[in-house]
């Protein structure tokens, strides 16, 4: 369960991933009961949070996080959702370099 705005609400096995700390810990702020994993950031620290996401039993796992310069029209705090989804990525498929 997660407190919000509206009330209690049921939180399913989700695993939240975070690049850097600070958006670990805003993210936490909102609702203490969540379960999140920083991952660093970049390309080589993403890579090397793969075996342990995988080894999660999440039934879900969302990235969350703050980017710049994403694209022009978007604007200080606003937020972007992505509306692709992935299935299974084989660690074979994924190219280190």
């Amino acid at each position: 369960m997660c407190a919000s705005a509206f009330g209690w609400r049921p939180m399913s096995d989700v695993l939240i991933t975070a690049p850097l700390r600070l958006e670990a810990l805003a993210i936490r702020a909102g609702c203490r009961r969540l379960r999140i994993q920083k991952t660093g950031m970049g390309r080589e620290r993403s890579l090397a949070a793969v075996a342990k996401l995988q080894s999660d039993p999440a039934a879900a796992l969302l990235v969350m996080g703050v980017c710049g310069g994403l694209e022009e029209r978007c604007q200080p705090g606003e937020v972007v959702i992505d509306n692709l989804e992935l299935r299974v990525i084989k660690p074979a498929a994924i190219k280190t370099k």
